[in-house]
């Protein structure tokens, strides 16, 4: 079994994007192929992947989901065990 992607932190547009792109690559598919997957234009995964802000949020979803890229929602106050334990969740060895 492969070892989990973990795109770190997701700050800004850029960020987003580069999380897709590695994804992307990651699961092998071509621009092309992943445009067919999600649905979209090959000029808005390539927009998407520029971190390109003009993007809507509906299609940036599809994107990320269509290559299983999940995006959870964590409250600043929690974030601080999540950045603790997260490493640990996704190791190869599972944190052991």
């Amino acid at each position: 079994m492969s070892k989990p992607e973990h795109f770190g932190k997701i700050n800004a547009v850029s960020d987003f994007g580069a999380a897709v792109r590695a994804g992307r690559k990651a699961a092998g598919l071509r621009v092309v192929d992943a445009c067919a997957l999600a649905g979209v234009s090959i000029q808005t995964l390539t927009d998407i992947e520029a971190g390109k802000p003009t993007v809507g949020i509906g299609k940036m979803m599809a994107v990320a989901d269509s290559l299983g890229i999940a995006f959870f929602s964590v409250s600043a106050s929690n974030r601080h065990i999540v950045e603790r334990e997260l490493p640990k969740l996704i190791s190869p060895d599972n944190g052991k």
